[in-house]
């Protein structure tokens, strides 16, 4: 039998899933993201004198390509916005008090969320993703069918090790777990993440201008854009990263102490945090911390220059968490997310329904997420005809 300990059943889990998320694999899933990049675009050019919400639009590019990129799966939700797969991805989070208490429970008090049998998917949406890839696995199996996603990688690593005598690496129940979890993690945060970066440029023209000619000087079409120059543009990676600033897609995350530390209080004092200690991060009150961010609530992507990014502590800026715990989807989240972008930036115009006044007003319903309370209303004017 495998150790226990949450460290060890971490570790096990992480090294199941690290693997499958490399930049070669990810490279291999780019075909895939561009052709839902393409349904995208296509999909916005019938819609170009309606105002459309941005997080449900990119809600639907992003439930096609992690369905496509996790499990192989086309839900074609721009075609078909009623899709099984657009309808699940849709039911996950509701933001209702008994959904929240179940993530707060997950992310927080996970022993207690476990002795009150809480879950955080409802048992219609875990049942279908158990379903989808029970039958996926079966399927290729069957008739010897081969693809570049997160569960092939899953399956070739249970061949490869068939193949050398051993036994399987990874169970059924365990293939499942882990593409629900990259399902999971991929769809929502990037579809909030892509809502207000559009959202963002829509009432900033001179970023959005800069970008768009940075994108224009490296390819005319997403085609031309392989993993290297989509990942080499530096001022698309300025504008993504000043977006998760302004507008994590987490307001916190909790970490476990795993050793005694003493901390400085404001007022000086020393805070001795033990070992086993739960610690709660505030992420969005640190990326809005004037001390680190001034004016806080100007987008200005020019934070983080390489010079600006020098000034401040390392951790006073983490979206994707760090140390040996950080997201190990990074690579793939931010290719999808910026093939997005270059896509709808090199045949539209982004122009907001209005220009808010003060702070745009946050969903006090989601607690966990950090969403708009009346959406993100912008319409896109396509280029060529301003």
């Amino acid at each position: 039998p495998r150790e226990s300990g949450p460290g060890i059943r971490w570790k096990y889990s992480r090294g199941i899933v690290t693997p499958s998320l490399t930049i070669l694999k990810v490279k291999g899933m780019i075909p895939g993201i561009k052709s839902v990049c393409k349904q995208m675009a296509d999909y916005i050019e019938t819609q170009t004198d309606e105002f459309l919400e941005g997080y449900d639009l990119m809600g639907k590019y992003t439930t096609d390509v992690v369905g496509c990129s996790a499990y192989g799966i086309e839900a074609n939700s721009f075609e078909n916005p009623n899709s099984v797969l657009r309808q699940m991805s849709s039911r996950m989070f509701d933001g209702s008090l008994k959904g929240n208490i179940a993530l707060l429970c997950a992310l927080y008090f996970p022993a207690l969320g476990k002795l009150l049998r809480f879950k955080i998917l409802t048992e219609e949406v875990n049942q279908y993703f158990i379903s989808v890839v029970r039958e996926a696995v079966s399927l290729r199996k069957k008739d010897g069918s081969s693809r570049d996603d997160f569960l092939q990688s899953l399956i070739n690593a249970n061949n490869d090790a068939e193949g050398r005598g051993n036994p399987p690496v990874y169970s059924e129940e365990e293939m499942a777990a882990h593409s629900m979890t990259f399902f999971l993690d991929g769809y929502e945060t990037a579809a909030l993440l892509l809502g207000f970066i559009v959202y963002e440029l829509s009432l900033n023209p001179e970023p959005q201008e800069k970008l768009r000619q940075e994108i224009r000087k490296n390819g005319d079409s997403v085609e031309a854009f392989d993993f290297e120059t989509i990942h080499g543009m530096e001022y698309l990676d300025m504008v993504v990263m000043e977006t998760l600033r302004k507008h994590p897609s987490g307001t916190s995350f909790s970490r476990l102490c795993t050793r005694d530390v003493v901390l400085k209080s404001q007022d000086g004092s020393d805070v001795l945090v033990e070992e086993g200690t739960p610690v709660i991060l505030p992420m969005y009150s640190l990326h809005n911390d004037p001390e680190y961010f001034p004016d806080p609530d100007r987008f200005d992507p020019e934070r983080f220059t390489k010079e600006n990014r020098a000034t401040r502590p390392q951790f006073c800026f983490f979206p994707f968490g760090g140390g040996p715990r950080s997201c190990p989807g990074n690579t793939f989240a931010m290719t999808m997310v910026k093939l997005a972008v270059i896509t709808v930036l090199l045949r539209f115009r982004l122009e907001p329904k209005e220009i808010p006044v003060g702070k745009l007003e946050l969903d006090p319903g989601n607690q966990f997420f950090h969403s708009a309370k009346h959406g993100l209303w912008l319409k896109y004017k396509p280029v060529d005809a301003l």
